[in-house]
């Protein structure tokens, strides 16, 4: 997967292990999810897009939706491929999850016990960035039971 949509959508930040992203016609965006689905994109998506610093947000139905996804990043750096757990502004880096069962290789690699987090993590850049992989999971009937009908 190519690195450059990720970093024009400019991720604020997410954190936590999930995300959620919606699709309306063709296209995903990053969102948060309730009762009313805010989208976040680079340029506005219809007349009522507000802007807010360098990004678009808009509001809309599950009804306005093609699906909602939970989706978890996975970051490949040096060969491995780790859980992301959080993204810094811009993608300027990412802090990655060590891998389990590989914790003392991983700290080989720079990797540091986090004892308040009780995690062991490491912030990259994203020059150090080899691949990503999004995985997703569809919520839209779940929502659509929950927020509106397909009616």
């Amino acid at each position: 997967m190519k690195l450059g949509p990720f970093f024009e959508m400019a991720i604020k930040s997410f954190n936590g292990e999930w995300f959620y992203l919606s699709y309306l016609e063709n296209e995903k965006y990053l969102s948060m999810v309730g009762k009313i689905f805010t989208l976040f994109s680079p340029l506005p998506l219809n007349d009522n897009s507000v802007s807010y610093d360098d990004i678009f947000y808009t509001e809309f139905t599950i009804k306005d939706l093609k699906d909602v996804t939970r989706a978890k990043m996975f970051i490949k750096y040096r060969g491995n491929e780790y859980e992301a757990m959080n993204v810094r502004k811009g993608f300027d880096s990412v802090v990655l999850k060590a891998r389990k069962g590989f914790e003392k290789e991983d700290e080989k690699l720079g990797f540091e016990y986090n004892r308040n987090e009780g995690v062991t993590w490491r912030i990259i850049t994203k020059d150090e960035i080899e691949d990503i992989r999004i995985e997703e999971t569809s919520f839209y009937d779940e929502f659509l039971e929950k927020y509106g009908s397909k009616e």
